[in-house]
């Protein structure tokens, strides 16, 4: 399958050293650099729905279902100033200050206190919440959000694995595409429908399974839809399984978006059931507070399950599917 690909709009600062002022600039705008920034290892991403800052190296948190800041924290009057204080051991970035003013962010900051701290300032331009993230990578993701109002969190849509996480594959084939292709179908579906929608990966890159759950959940996201495709040691196993993690709750649960993916999946699909599955393992359907489901489309590696993955008209099928069982539960839980 050809990966689809589009043009990010990143701004780096991997390694810059300024002497003078220096811009980087992008299809979307431009991030000024002052004359005496030294900022290196920090990326921020600004393309798709996710928000965020990468740095690289940089220990801020401990820890994964419990995670433990390995900082202080303290927003300003406003609600607008951000700043997070660590031990200057904890991450090599420099020191210095990034403009740039997009529809989150109005700057970022980076100083060196005299007592052994660094600390980061994020204005926003608007009152943002932050996630931040310590990888298993070892790199620190702060994904910037902005607050829900009451009753307007989105359907957050997760195209499975991403980045170096391949998930399945068969030959070239790799499940993070497929999932992805599908991801951005449904995202465009529900969009012409009216839902507000958040996409956790908009292009190939990693995101941790427990930074989706609490990004969700930061979001009050009202569904959690996760697609992802299936591989198998024996190429004759082939159908289309929903998981979901057996919440004793009650109301509209995880069980229940489940059986409505499933029946729509195989009303127009036309594969073979192979049911609604417990997952209580599965961090993305346990971690999350709102009902979630993961759609295990086909299997790449049994040859008719892969020759329909491989069919856009296929792909198309399982995201009106997967939209129709989105405004069908929204029905139910609104």
């Amino acid at each position: 399958m050809k990966r689809i690909t589009s043009a990010l709009l990143i701004i780096s600062l991997i390694l810059i050293t300024m002497v003078s002022s220096a811009y980087a600039k992008n299809d979307a705008g431009t991030a000024a650099v002052d004359s005496i920034s030294r900022l290196k290892n920090i990326t921020y991403s600004n393309k798709g729905d996710r928000v965020y800052f990468l740095i690289k190296k940089a220990a801020l948190t401990r820890g994964t279902k419990n995670l433990k800041p390995l900082y202080t924290d303290s927003l300003d009057e406003t609600g607008r100033v951000y700043t997070v204080t660590f031990p200057a051991r904890n991450a090599d970035i420099g020191e210095g200050v990034l403009d740039i003013n997009d529809e989150y962010v109005k700057s970022l900051e980076v100083r060196k206190n005299g007592d052994g701290t660094t600390s980061i300032i994020f204005t926003g331009q608007s009152e943002n919440s932050y996630l931040i993230y310590t990888r298993d990578s070892g790199d620190t993701a702060v994904t910037v959000i902005r607050p829900a109002a009451d009753g307007q969190g989105p359907v957050v849509i997760d195209a499975g694995h991403g980045g170096t996480a391949k998930g399945g594959y068969y030959g070239d084939l790799y499940e993070k595409d497929l999932n992805l292709d599908i991801a951005r179908r449904l995202e465009s579906l529900l969009k012409k429908s009216g839902v507000k929608t958040y996409m956790i990966r908009s292009d190939d890159t990693n995101v941790d399974n427990y930074e989706r759950a609490y990004i969700a959940n930061m979001l009050d996201a009202k569904l959690f839809i996760s697609i992802h495709n299936n591989a198998a040691s024996s190429k004759s196993i082939n159908g289309t399984m929903t998981l979901c993690y057996p919440s004793t709750k009650r109301g509209f649960t995880g069980r229940d978006l489940a059986q409505i993916v499933q029946q729509e999946l195989l009303a127009s699909l036309k594969t073979d059931n192979r049911k609604v599955r417990y997952r209580p393992d599965l961090i993305v359907l346990r971690e999350t507070k709102m009902p979630a489901a993961l759609a295990e489309i086909g299997f790449m590696t049994n040859k008719k399950d892969r020759e329909n993955l491989l069919k856009e008209s296929f792909r198309q099928s399982a995201a009106q599917a997967l939209c129709r069982s989105v405004i069908k539960a929204l029905e139910k839980v609104s």
